[in-house]
């Protein structure tokens, strides 16, 4: 990984000195590359800072490059649940950013849940 980081910053350096105006973007093969890193990065236990600092991307570039790729990206935080009583609700429980709670749901609830909150 770090021989591809060392090219993919070799390229991007000569890409920038060759521009003729700021912001005219990476090409897409760049941009691959860049995404390809990220996935190894991330499944080696990287985060995705790390690996913008490595490659001399902004964090907030990779994240639009990931969320055109694969649809939207988002953060969510993780929050752990308090302990409830005994009596639990069965299946799943959605909790929204707004704080909603929806519990006793089937996967399939989820799923066309999240599809009309979108």
């Amino acid at each position: 990984m770090e021989e591809r980081i060392v090219r993919f910053r070799e390229l991007t350096r000569r890409l920038l000195s060759e521009r003729t105006c700021r912001g005219a973007g990476y090409p897409e093969d760049l941009r691959e590359e860049a995404l390809g890193l990220v996935q190894e990065g991330l499944a080696q236990g990287a985060s995705l800072r790390e690996v913008a600092v490595k490659l001399g991307i902004c964090p907030a570039t990779l994240y639009r490059w990931l969320g055109k790729k694969e649809g939207r990206v988002r953060r969510v935080e993780i929050v752990p649940e308090p302990l409830l009583p005994v009596e639990r609700a069965q299946g799943l429980v959605l909790v929204t950013p707004r704080g909603y709670r929806v519990e006793g749901l089937g996967l399939g609830d989820v799923t066309r849940l999240l599809e009309v909150l979108r």
